[in-house]
């Protein structure tokens, strides 16, 4: 898992240009998409540029997080537990 590193709704990459490399900003709606549509791995080859989209035609500005597992899901086979304080017969009549 990956943040967009977003200032002012803008989000810094790189991406080659012929046999050199070009940085600059980007709307992250249009960073968000790319990302989206391609293949996000993490990468050391621009330090301040860690996400790696589509095998190096972008390089985006962020941070990967630990993956952790979804506690929703994790826990949706086990059944649920009555509240131990709710006495059913209190709003018997």
């Amino acid at each position: 898992m990956y943040n967009l590193k977003d200032k002012n709704g803008e989000v810094g990459f790189v991406m080659p240009a012929g046999t050199d490399f070009v940085a600059s900003t980007m709307p992250i709606g249009k960073a968000t998409g790319i990302c989206s549509m391609g293949k996000v791995e993490e990468s050391d080859k621009f330090p301040d540029y860690p996400i790696c989209v589509n095998d190096g035609a972008y390089y985006f500005a962020g941070k990967f997080k630990a993956e952790t597992e979804n506690k929703t899901e994790k826990n949706a086979d086990e059944p649920k537990k009555e509240n131990q304080n709710f006495k059913k017969d209190k709003w018997k009549k």
